[in-house]
């Protein structure tokens, strides 16, 4: 079972980006966190709190996935020979742990279980030469070992350092059922944008403005009006209904209408492929007429397209209408 736990961190210039000292309660460590450039600011204030054994990461690189872990019976004596080194210049901030109840033995042990497993997680570029033997501990002291370090590890992961947290395996048949459920929520999603789409067009003296699964909605209840029946196939979809039984809706493969309604979306070059796999989708291997013009079309069963197609919408008719000259006497 996992435990809650808290960290506390204190920023001594208020600049977190430059130095902070993290402590977990009921433990006499402590995780000091600075900056390269900020050195001179440790080693005048902190420096006897790190003239004690301890492990320390260096981080660095362009994009901070490069990191050295090291341990050391006196954390600033060995931090400072490594801002000398060339070799490893590559760091732009340094972590040092120290813990007053573990020794040299503890943190040699927690060294070699950080080197093993920051390259066995691979998520950073580990830049040890070699991964250092074990020391043999004792059960309780390996257990007081392994207890320190899973706090510490909790902490690099809240400080957004992974390197050692081993990524979560998803089985194939998990993964291939999450790409099955995104899928399907696209294809949900392309089908509900379609349907959402206002279209205006031309009705009695003025115009309508309804969406495409107004439109539907209307044509199979059998309620269009002239106007209507000819806006739906010219924007590229048609209502079916087969002997057998079932109304189908039927979407234009070659409809300018929704075309231009996908256009600048996700859908606009693969809404043909996505419209086809959908859940009793029928891919026509003969073309239909669409207000006149001959086309290829994928069908859907009106279910599918309109759960509940028994609402009725009134297409609104602007108030802007053609006046006739006839009607008003001139």
């Amino acid at each position: 079972m996992k435990i809650p736990s808290t960290w506390q961190i204190f920023c001594p210039d208020s600049e977190p980006e430059n130095m902070w000292i993290a402590e977990k309660r009921n433990r006499a460590g402590k995780v000091f966190n600075i900056s390269r450039n900020f050195w001179a600011y440790l080693s005048d204030r902190y420096s006897s709190n790190l003239e004690n054994p301890g492990i320390y990461v260096l981080v660095g690189g362009n994009d901070e996935r490069t990191i050295y872990i090291g341990q050391s019976e006196n954390l600033f004596k060995r931090i400072g020979e490594h801002l000398q080194d060339a070799g490893k210049s590559f760091f732009n901030r340094a972590i040092f742990v120290t813990e007053s109840n573990l020794n040299n033995a503890h943190f040699r042990w927690m060294e070699a279980h950080l080197i093993q497993q920051g390259r066995d997680t691979k998520r950073y570029h580990i830049i040890n030469g070699s991964t250092p033997n074990k020391p043999r501990l004792s059960e309780s002291d390996a257990s007081a070992a392994q207890e320190f370090l899973d706090e510490l590890k909790q902490l690099f992961s809240i400080i957004g350092i992974d390197a050692f947290i081993t990524p979560k395996t998803i089985s194939l048949t998990e993964q291939s059922q999450t790409e099955t459920r995104e899928r399907t929520r696209l294809d949900t999603e392309l089908l509900e944008y379609i349907l959402a789409f206002v279209h205006r067009f031309q009705s009695g003296t003025g115009f309508a403005e309804l969406t495409i699964g107004e439109m539907i909605a209307t044509a199979y209840d059998g309620l269009p009006t002239n106007e209507l029946s000819r806006a739906l196939p010219r924007w590229g979809v048609k209502i079916r209904r087969p002997k057998a039984g079932g109304a189908l809706v039927c979407f234009s493969l070659s409809g300018q209408g929704i075309n231009q309604a996908l256009r600048g979306t996700r859908w606009q070059d693969g809404w043909k492929v996505t419209l086809a796999r959908m859940p009793g989708a029928v891919k026509s291997t003969t073309p239909m007429s669409f207000d006149g013009k001959s086309a290829r079309f994928v069908s859907l069963p009106i279910a599918a397209v309109l759960p509940d197609c028994h609402e009725i919408p009134e297409p609104q008719v602007s108030v802007s209408r053609r006046k006739s000259t006839a009607a008003n006497g001139h």
